[in-house]
């Protein structure tokens, strides 16, 4: 997840409060 396009979906996920589903090495 540390990766541009991983980082930006992390946020995504942190402004809805959501837990990113995906499981990261």
């Amino acid at each position: 997840g540390k990766c541009g396009a991983c980082q930006e979906r992390l946020e995504a996920f942190a402004l809805n409060n959501v837990t990113d589903p995906i499981e990261y090495e």
